[in-house]
């Protein structure tokens, strides 16, 4: 008896719901003529990495007497090539070429200039520009590989490598002038700048490249 009031609880249900529907102008849905449609929302693709030349520095630092005194300048002319536009930082310098023309040498002070120039750059092959190209970075190892071209020599050089929260990338390493066949340069330096350097011009000169990276 139980069964029985429940299967007519099921048909009284059943025919209300059918009233509601036709009640409110709606006809019985079949099966085939529900469609299911996907709305698909694209995300927004991560920004690429732009090169502004406007920041880009080249400093370097020598050194002079035995207490290995730092002298600092810089390249103020600076041609750069080669980078690629894309979201990954490192991949976007590597293969970046450069032109550096050492007759922008700037240390703050004409006559040291001058000198740094004609009895330095001046000295060598091809002393008018230094050339090289951003090999390859490791981002996870903080380093990476320059190839620098001076005095008709071409050699690699070992850099450490970092960006930092300003998106600024800086890239340093030592060259070892004698390494490119410039001893005979840095003499010529050391013999018009022996009294100031009491005698002393180092072979090593630190080299610091920057640039800011925008989005």
């Amino acid at each position: 008896m139980r069964k029985k009031k429940s299967l007519c609880s099921m048909l009284i249900a059943g025919s209300a719901l059918c009233i509601i529907l036709t009640a409110c102008g709606g006809e019985p849905i079949e099966e085939n003529d529900v469609t299911i449609k996907t709305i698909e929302v694209e995300g927004e693709e991560e920004k690429a990495w732009q090169y502004d030349h406007s920041s880009t520095k080249v400093i370097w630092t020598g050194y002079k007497l035995a207490s290995k005194a730092g002298v600092e300048g810089r390249f103020d002319s600076i041609v750069v090539n080669g980078f690629t536009p894309g979201p990954n930082a490192a991949e976007c310098i590597t293969g970046v070429k450069y032109e550096l023309f050492t007759t922008s040498t700037e240390t703050a002070d004409t006559s040291r200039n001058r000198k740094i120039i004609t009895r330095f750059f001046g000295e060598m092959i091809e002393g008018a520009k230094i050339t090289g190209e951003i090999k390859s970075i490791d981002p996870a190892a903080g380093s990476g590989v320059v190839s620098v071209n001076m005095n008709g020599v071409e050699r690699t050089l070992d850099v450490t490598y970092e960006m930092d929260e300003d998106n600024v990338v800086k890239l340093v390493g030592t060259i070892d002038i004698p390494a490119w066949n410039a001893q005979s340069a840095l003499d010529s330096l050391n013999k018009v700048c022996y009294e100031k350097h009491e005698g002393i011009t180092w072979p090593d000169a630190e080299v610091k490249i920057y640039t800011r990276l925008k989005k």
